[in-house]
């Protein structure tokens, strides 16, 4: 961290450790079987995911209680990255998985006013922190 103060550096840190990443990053970048599905500042992705991919690994961290975001946990195992699932590469593993996610691949697209904050996923609300509850129309 002083190196990157100090001398102004800028890193490209890959890693699965998210506390690690939490405090060296400035800016997150999430990767599911080789496809981009957020990316954010690191305080915008860790507080307010948008995709299911990215909340559930941060599920799996030592819970904070001023957090009060529902994260859905990961189901099955991962599909074959040689031969990924049509459309969202995500939906084989994902609780909120309609049609549309089997048939469309989602693009990476803003889900703020500042464009800062990205999410490829066909479920998520634009502002709310999380995807998509029962009832509410996919955004496609």
């Amino acid at each position: 961290m002083d190196l990157k103060n100090n001398l102004e550096l800028t890193y490209l840190f890959i890693s699965h450790d998210l506390s690690v990443v939490q405090c060296v990053s400035d800016h997150v970048l999430v990767m599911y079987l080789g496809k981009v599905v957020e990316l954010g500042c690191v305080d915008d992705v860790y507080h307010r995911p948008r995709h299911p991919y990215t909340q559930a690994p941060l599920a799996s961290r030592p819970s904070n209680p001023d957090e009060k975001i529902e994260r859905p946990p990961l189901v099955g195992d991962p599909p074959n990255p040689i031969n990924p699932p049509s459309g969202c590469r995500f939906r084989t593993r994902c609780a909120y998985s309609e049609s549309v996610c089997e048939r469309v691949e989602p693009l990476l697209t803003a889900q703020d006013t500042t464009a800062s904050h990205c999410a490829a996923c066909h479920m998520v609300i634009p502002g709310s922190g999380h995807s998509r509850a029962a009832g509410v129309r996919p955004l496609v």
